[in-house]
């Protein structure tokens, strides 16, 4: 269970931040994991698998609401695709 759940939050903080808070909660029994928390674990896997398609988008008109203003920050992330 560990190693899943330090799998996961290496996903949730480096490829995946739409995962972070289902991960945190999970995490948090580490020590004691129940029936309950397997099945959230597994839950965020089926998630995760689901959804391979969607990625962030930085940089991209797409999304931009306000053409008026340009973004200042070009890495700026602008939302889901």
């Amino acid at each position: 269970y560990q190693q899943l759940v330090g799998s996961l939050l290496y996903a949730a903080i480096h490829t995946r931040p739409d995962i972070n808070f289902a991960v945190n909660l999970v995490s948090r029994f580490n020590q004691n994991p129940g029936v309950k928390h397997w099945i959230a674990t597994k839950k965020i896997l089926r998630y995760i698998k689901d959804t391979t398609n969607i990625r962030l988008v930085y940089n991209g008109n797409k999304f931009d609401n306000n053409k008026k203003k340009k973004n200042k920050n070009e890495n700026e992330p602008l939302g889901y695709d």
